[in-house]
């Protein structure tokens, strides 16, 4: 198991979790936001491809509207 942190809430998962898995299995099916992982915002053709790592930071960034 590893630590990672989504938005500064702790999460145990299992190693070798794919980006993808961990936001399917949080409910994270919308489309519209965003993600950086320990700053670096990672396209969405590799959410799949991309493994997450003990101690990595995720956050999930939402468009806002204002003016």
């Amino acid at each position: 198991m590893i630590n990672i942190y989504l938005n500064n809430k702790k999460y145990q998962i299992k190693s070798e979790l794919s980006l993808q898995e961990f936001l399917l299995a949080h409910n994270y099916t919308e489309l519209h936001f965003a993600i950086a992982i320990n700053n670096q915002f990672i396209p969405r053709p590799s959410y799949g491809t991309t493994l997450l790592r003990e101690s990595d930071r995720i956050d999930i960034i939402v468009p806002m509207q204002g003016g």
